[in-house]
């Protein structure tokens, strides 16, 4: 229900979509992809047992994308089992492995392969790490909407705006 209210909200471009349950992906994959008509992209864990459901789909033309990736490695057998689209959670790998930037390796890996892969960090937790992910190499983030608010945001502009509103109150006062 869910999907279906996100096609209808949203009528152009993908929908990703991820299975709650591994043993269960096959048969809710294939449900909503009926529900998608070429819209609905799989977002599957970078596990092992995926990887191949992966491939499967993506030989059958369905774009894949894997999420919760953290190395190279992953990133390299992720474009092996067709992936349309790499998503490493950004937070969470600062948290837990502070001295490895992980979109900046998986970036570096897709160019040297030059796999025709797209790179969308997630987990942003602040516009400092979305401004770090794409400069790392991402092609796009995902974050929350108190992200993406405080990204459009800078404090100089406030000022500015006030500043000009102010002169332009002043020119407008009768003399």
């Amino acid at each position: 229900e869910q999907l279906r209210g996100l096609l209808e909200s949203f009528p152009d471009g993908p929908i990703f979509f991820q299975p709650g349950l591994v043993e269960h992906a096959v048969k809710e994959l294939g449900e909503a992809l009926k529900l998608g008509e070429g819209r609905v992209v799989a977002k599957l864990p970078a596990q092992v047992e995926m990887f191949a459901l992966g491939a499967k789909l993506a030989a059958d033309g369905v774009a894949v994308a894997y999420t919760a990736l953290y190395s190279p490695a992953q990133a390299l057998v992720a474009v092996d089992a067709g992936a349309t689209w790499i998503i490493p959670y950004v937070d969470r790998a600062a948290r837990l492995r502070p001295d490895s930037p992980v979109v900046a390796g998986i970036a570096q890996l897709l160019r040297a392969t030059r796999a025709p892969v797209s790179v969308l960090a997630a987990s942003i937790k602040s516009p400092e790490q979305a401004i770090g992910a794409v400069l790392d190499g991402a092609d796009g983030v995902t974050a929350g909407l108190d992200v993406l608010r405080a990204l459009a945001h800078d404090p100089l502009t406030e000022q500015a705006v006030d500043e000009f509103s102010d002169a332009a109150r002043a020119h407008l006062k009768p003399n």
